[in-house]
């Protein structure tokens, strides 16, 4: 277990090795306000960061982060690693494993984390980045819930970040239950509702999921109107 904590880049926010965090937002505004600061203050603290941008190529992620030598050194040296839509993985034939696409993101991280260049790994981005890999948001709300089993093979942090006006408000019940950490509309907020990968599992064929679905919704609603 890692007990390495950097700073998130948002004033006040503190990342921990392990996070997983859920950022809910509408448009590509709220969506730089929370994913740029994040990579930025990764590339600061010398963290390695890889970010999926749902898009054809990382053009307009390196337009918000900006023109500067701490981008450009970063890029040369490989720091910063930006995955556009054509670098999402492709599965196997057969039954949908998430545990395949973990070990996809261990296997991409290990050389740089095992080589003791970098004191910590960030990996953020678009959501909507897996729909090109997972066309069924079922199987990505399962790949978001395996996901914590291995956020503690290396002192890392995952921000996933998703537009409620791409995936619909439908979404956030399972996001919430998926995530220990949530940010809403650029606050983070103390998470009540998440479910360790079991619990999750088995709380979605239970009777009552549709009662807890309804109080995830009213505590999503006051979270926001505040």
């Amino acid at each position: 277990m890692f007990e390495q904590i950097r700073p998130f880049g948002i004033e006040g926010v503190e990342l921990h090795a392990g996070d997983h965090l859920c950022a809910l937002h509408d448009g590509p505004f709220e969506r730089d306000e929370i994913l740029v600061p994040y990579v930025r203050e990764g590339l600061r603290s010398g963290d390695k960061c890889m970010v999926v941008v749902d898009r054809p190529d990382g053009s307009s992620l390196l337009s918000a982060l900006g023109d500067d030598e701490l981008v450009a050194a970063s890029l040369k040296s490989g720091q910063l690693d930006i995955r556009a839509i054509r670098d999402a993985p492709v599965l196997a034939d057969g039954p949908f494993a998430p545990e395949n696409l973990c070990r996809f993101w261990a296997a991409e991280l290990a050389p740089a984390m095992e080589s003791g260049t970098y004191p910590f790994a960030r990996v953020g981005g678009e959501a909507g980045w897996w729909l090109n890999t997972l066309p069924e948001l079922s199987e990505l709300v399962h790949y978001e819930s395996v996901l914590n089993r291995y956020m503690h093979q290396f002192p890392q942090s995952t921000l996933c970040v998703y537009d409620l006006g791409r995936f619909g408000e439908g979404v956030i019940v399972d996001m919430v239950m998926t995530h220990p950490h949530v940010i809403v509309h650029g606050v983070v907020v103390d998470n009540p509702y998440y479910l360790d990968p079991d619990e999750f599992l088995l709380i979605r064929r239970a009777p009552e999921a549709t009662h807890l679905g309804d109080e995830i919704r009213a505590w999503y609603d006051e979270v926001s109107a505040r």
